[in-house]
């Protein structure tokens, strides 16, 4: 447990480094925390949390353990993480159902989300994975902000 807060803390205080820095550190907390997941069962949940923000590049099975790790703590950046995850595996019905999901949740963190959406969109080739998933995002965000505001009157 001790080993595990340690690394979760580094992690933390990771985020203010440069990109290289951190995936150095990501790399090395990834490669002293994911033994712990075999070993130690009571902690698999938080083990896998701190897997999840280490980044993607060395996890065989990204979804599994979002989805693993969205059943433990259903937060925003799990949760709309894992829409990514779906259109990126081309489930684009599941992924705009996530999306949806995500939106009226957690509709303050949509304007971060919008970003990276935006960012793989232009950087997709193929249209009717990233490019639609961020025009069905915004239109889904529109309608639930029309709604919140009718709400409100």
């Amino acid at each position: 447990y001790y080993k595990l807060s340690e690394l979760a803390t580094l992690l933390v205080e990771s985020a203010e480094t440069d990109s290289r820095t951190k995936a150095l550190i990501s790399r090395q907390i990834y490669d002293e925390i994911a033994p712990l997941q075999e070993q130690t069962l009571l902690l698999r949940p938080y083990v896998d949390r701190v897997l999840g923000e280490t980044g993607w590049n060395h996890i065989a099975d990204h979804r599994a353990l979002n989805e693993r790790v969205m059943r433990f703590t259903p937060i925003s950046s799990v949760v709309y993480r894992q829409a990514l995850l779906l259109a990126r595996d081309g489930q684009q019905a599941a992924a705009r159902l996530q999306l949806e999901r995500a939106i009226w949740t957690f509709p303050g963190s949509f304007p971060a989300m919008q970003q990276q959406l935006e960012g793989l969109a232009r950087l997709d080739r193929d249209p009717t994975r990233f490019p639609a998933l961020l025009e069905f995002a915004l239109q889904k965000y529109q309608e639930q902000q029309a709604v919140m505001m009718r709400g409100k009157k």
